[in-house]
C-alpha cells in the first residue's frame, strides 16, 4: 500500500528539476555557473531527452557531468497506460511517480488543430468529486518541477 503522504524524493533526479539541480550544486558546495545548466537544458530538449549516458557531455566541466551522473537521470516517471477516446480526440495518459504514485495527464486535440495537454501538479485533490478517483483521495502531497515537466516532454 503507498504511502498517504510522498515522502522527499532520494537521488536520482529529474534532470528537467532546475530547483533540485540548483540544490544539489549547492550542497555539494560546486560552484556551477548559470551558462552550464541553461546549455544543459538546452541541448537535453534539443536531442530529445536521451539517457544521460548518451547524452553528448562536450563542452561540460568534468565534475558537473560527475555531479549529474551520480544524482540525476533525464526521466523519474513512466507512462503506464494510454487510453485514446474512439473520435480520437483525447488521450488519457497514467504516469507512474518515482514513489509509485499515479497522476493523469491528457492530450486534447481541438477541431480547430490546436492541441492542449492538461499536466498534473499533485497527487489526489481536494475537491472531492464523487464521479472522480482522483477527487476522492485527498492531497497527498505536490508534484516535484521535474516531475511536471516530464509530463511535457
Amino acid at each position: 500500500m503507498l504511502s498517504k503522504k510522498r515522502l522527499a524524493q532520494q537521488p536520482p533526479h529529474s534532470a528537467l528539476d532546475l530547483p533540485m539541480m540548483l540544490k544539489t550544486f549547492e550542497q555539494l558546495d560546486y560552484p556551477v555557473k548559470e551558462y552550464h545548466i541553461l546549455e544543459f537544458q538546452r541541448r537535453l530538449h534539443k536531442s530529445k531527452y536521451p539517457p544521460l549516458s548518451q547524452f553528448d557531455w562536450s563542452s561540460f566541466p568534468v565534475r558537473f557531468v560527475e555531479i549529474m551522473m551520480a544524482n540525476f537521470v533525464t526521466t523519474t516517471s513512466k507512462v503506464v497506460l494510454s487510453q485514446t477516446s474512439s473520435d480520437q480526440m483525447t488521450t488519457k495518459l497514467l504516469i507512474e511517480l518515482h514513489d509509485g504514485h499515479q497522476v493523469e495527464s491528457v492530450i486534447m486535440r481541438h477541431e480547430t488543430g490546436r492541441t492542449t495537454l492538461c499536466v498534473s501538479s499533485q497527487v489526489g485533490c481536494k475537491m472531492g468529486c464523487t464521479f472522480c478517483a482522483t477527487g476522492t483521495m485527498g492531497i497527498i502531497g505536490n508534484l516535484t518541477a521535474g516531475e511536471i515537466l516530464e509530463q511535457v516532454s
